[in-house]
């Protein structure tokens, strides 16, 4: 009996009756063939394909995140303008007041200018042109309030002539006398300068 069962059992597994389950009586799975797997291949979607022949991704950007894009760009240009337009507009109402504030410091430098002149003119009056060992220095500080003057055009405008008095008393022989009028002289008009200045103010 035992050998008749496992016949039968033998016979059951590979006979045409019994294709496509196993000797429990579960369906075996099928694997397809070759020509059936290249048909597949065949038939599934192909990704797209740029002109260069590169695989192309998806856009990452949606068309409404596009849109909001170029408002918050227009929003930039038109902010951009209003601030321009804001700042020639506080320009054209307060213009007299910028030119006041340039005038002034401009002013402020030119003093600044004629303070370093008196006190070049006090350094003068510490040397004495009668020492020997003085005139050295009196020549060196000549100098500086010759170029001092000769480098500011409105000096060189309110005192005419006053840089070539100095340049040509420090090529000559020193006296103290001679200095001493020139210093006077000096800042006699320096005295004026201020005085002229102060009343445009007011």
């Amino acid at each position: 009996m035992k050998i008749r069962a496992a016949l039968a059992l033998t016979i059951c597994v590979t006979c045409s009756t019994c294709h496509g389950q196993n000797a429990t009586g579960v369906e075996s799975v099928q694997r397809p063939t070759p020509v059936q797997a290249a048909s597949i291949m065949q038939d599934a979607p192909k990704p797209a394909q740029t002109s260069s022949g590169a695989l192309s991704a998806p856009s990452a950007t949606p068309d409404n995140l596009k849109f909001w894009l170029d408002m918050l760009a227009g929003v930039a240009n038109l902010a951009t303008l209003a601030a321009s337009l804001l700042a020639i507009f506080l320009w054209l109402k307060n213009r007299h007041k910028i030119s006041s504030a340039f005038a002034l410091l401009l002013d402020f430098s030119y003093q600044l200018t004629l303070g370093e002149l008196k006190e070049k003119l006090e350094r003068l009056n510490e040397y004495n042109a009668n020492e020997a060992s003085e005139v050295e220095e009196i020549r060196n500080i000549l100098h500086e309030i010759a170029g001092q003057i000769s480098g500011n055009s409105r000096l060189v405008h309110a005192m005419p002539g006053l840089s070539a008095k100095f340049e040509s008393l420090a090529g000559r022989k020193l006296s103290e006398p001679l200095k001493r009028a020139l210093v006077s002289e000096l800042r006699e008009k320096i005295r004026t300068i201020q005085v002229s200045n102060f009343e445009v103010n007011l």
